[in-house]
């Protein structure tokens, strides 16, 4: 839950990602920090989506994939309001970013926010090998994803949009030593999680 404000002159709402249950405890308690105001071509339910997007791309990348500088990161839905956080995250992480995307069209978006390639899923381009996957098609991408990590190669999953993932083979992971992660901005987070990255 998110506190919202109205400016002094009352003409604009201000966010302020200031988690309730911090406030109901003042030991733990964030110190007061400037609220940005939402941007005037920024409707309020965007506005209001924007720290969801990013704080599940945050925690994919860091907290759960822990990506480090020059790994080659694959980004499936990279044009999505996730994958494109995460392509700018990835970036400044030092990662090489190759962004997938559903239509050509697309992928001038995904360079353009800096990731190194961009390819169309189904079409050519698709990279070889990646050290790390992050995606939330689900279904779609399975099988690709389990043939194009590397030795040690980390998939993340944070979403099924193209249907339910299929059951996966425990025993598909261990010829190249795989290893496959679920995550769910709901879920309990580790201490310190916010302190990597």
């Amino acid at each position: 839950v998110y506190d919202f404000s109205a400016e002094d002159d009352g003409t604009r709402i201000e966010l302020a990602p200031t988690l309730s249950a911090r406030r109901a405890d003042p030991a733990h308690a964030a110190p007061p920090s400037p609220r940005p105001p939402i941007p005037e071509a920024l409707d309020f339910v965007t506005a209001a989506a924007f720290p969801v997007q990013w704080l599940t791309a945050w925690h994919v990348l860091h907290t759960v994939a822990r990506v480090q500088r020059k790994e080659r990161v694959l980004i499936h839905s990279a044009a999505g309001g996730v994958g494109q956080a995460l392509v700018q995250l990835a970036v400044e992480a030092g990662a090489h970013v190759i962004g997938s995307v559903s239509r050509d069209a697309k992928q001038p978006l995904v360079t353009a926010l800096g990731a190194h390639e961009a390819f169309t899923r189904g079409g050519s381009g698709a990279p070889r090998e990646v050290d790390v996957v992050l995606e939330a098609v689900g279904a779609d991408v399975a099988q690709s994803t389990l043939e194009v990590l590397a030795p040690f190669g980390r998939w993340v999953n944070y979403g099924t949009a193209s249907g339910p993932l299929p059951p996966l083979d425990a025993d598909a992971l261990f010829p190249k030593s795989l290893s496959f992660s679920a995550y769910w901005l709901r879920a309990p987070h580790p201490a310190g999680a916010w302190e990597r990255g």
